[in-house]
């Protein structure tokens, strides 16, 4: 794994662990404010040929800066009504003003919810069909809906428990809690629901494991999930692991 520099972007990250190749699979915060010349490192040091914008319809109205040459897709996995998983502006505005704060522990299964399918076939559509360059997926803030893609790709690619959640955990690394909405949260919450809505911007190893724990309950395992609900054949396993994959490393 190495961060991604020079480009702007936080949370930012190649996620080659274990034995998946490098240069390949990279996973981010969104792209709008990036600069031109950001843009330009994404695309000629880092090779970035795909875009994948997992965001609401309301958010990409901030649309991505467009890196040189790279196609885009934009495959939300949630709607703007289903605000409480995302980190979109108005979604958080209003979530302080209400004082409503989302549990993520029951929100994350939403994700991995059979009718998400629509969604996870287009992304594994796009890693199995690849020939180009390197694959960057994003959300907002790159930790919730980026770090569930992250860690189901993980787990196709043969990764074990410990590797999928060390990276997903690496998001604490970064700041993805607002300075607006910390200072907001001190004059607006008491003591405990202040520390519940910090809680919102932080990965936390239970967040991802009630999503986890929702695929075994309803799928049986996470290779049951892949063919399901992601349409990914034994075959398309294989093709998978031979793109993204060390042949010396693979069991």
């Amino acid at each position: 794994m190495y961060e991604l520099k020079g480009c702007g972007l936080r949370n930012a990250r190649d996620i080659s662990y274990a034995n998946i190749k490098k240069n390949l699979l990279v996973r981010s915060e969104a792209l709008n404010k990036l600069t031109p010349e950001e843009a330009k490192i994404l695309a000629e040091k880092y090779n970035i040929k795909i875009v994948i914008d997992l965001r609401t319809d309301e958010e990409i109205k901030k649309k991505d800066i467009e890196i040189p040459n790279a196609k885009y897709y934009h495959i939300p996995l949630i709607s703007h009504q289903e605000f409480g998983l995302s980190h979109e502006k108005n979604a958080d505005k209003d979530m302080v003003k209400q004082k409503r704060i989302p549990d993520l522990k029951v929100l994350y299964p939403y994700l991995v919810k059979e009718d998400k399918s629509g969604p996870w076939k287009q992304i594994f559509d796009i890693l199995i069909n690849n020939e180009e360059g390197a694959i960057l997926w994003h959300c907002t803030a790159g930790k919730d809906r980026c770090g569930i893609v992250s860690a189901i790709i993980e787990y196709a690619l043969g990764l074990s428990d410990e590797e999928v959640m060390y990276d997903y955990l690496y998001t604490n690394k970064h700041k993805v809690f607002p300075v607006r909405y910390r200072i907001l949260s001190w004059f607006l919450f008491k003591h405990e629901v202040r520390r519940r809505f910090r809680n919102i911007f932080i990965a936390k190893k239970e967040y991802l494991e009630s999503a986890l724990n929702y695929i075994k309950d309803v799928y049986g395992n996470i290779e049951t999930f892949l063919y399901e609900v992601c349409g990914v054949s034994d075959d398309d396993l294989d093709t998978l692991r031979d793109k993204y994959t060390e042949e010396e490393a693979r069991i």
